[in-house]
């Protein structure tokens, strides 16, 4: 998957070996942001179903997340929420998940100093979901 400046994101399928890989571009817009542009690709299953599900960051800090409804060889991503978060991120929001959690890297280096606020995991029907954290 590769983000484009505008709302695409394209699929490119590896035909090629472990040694030598071959990208082939199999869709030139799987899914588009369903608003704003500069798309940032991460999947990861979410829902433990096998197959690989999309996020999407984008420019003004939002998250999208699509649900496959395919397989893993042939994909169908289906638009859950364009805000997963309910909150932007920050500007130019890149969404990774590591051990399981959703990070979420932006323009600024992730925390919105301004503001001073951050995000925190939370679990809530068996997907992370993210909220912000109180100062105390």
């Amino acid at each position: 998957m590769i983000g484009q400046f505008q709302d695409a994101v394209a699929w490119y399928h590896n035909s090629g070996t472990s040694g030598a890989g071959r990208f082939v571009l199999v869709d030139s817009a799987i899914v588009r942001l369903p608003r704003g542009s500069n798309a940032v690709p991460e999947l990861y299953d979410i829902d433990h179903d096998g197959d690989l599900d999309l996020f999407l960051g984008d420019a003004a800090g939002r998250i999208a997340f699509f649900r496959n409804d395919g397989s893993k060889q042939s994909p169908r991503f289906v638009l859950v929420s364009d805000d997963y978060l309910g909150t932007r991120a920050g500007r130019r929001a890149v969404p990774r998940f590591v051990n399981g959690r959703l990070i979420i890297g932006t323009e600024a280096g992730g925390l919105d100093t301004k503001r001073r606020r951050a995000l925190a995991g939370i679990r809530r029907s068996g997907v992370r979901r993210f909220a912000r954290q109180r100062r105390r």
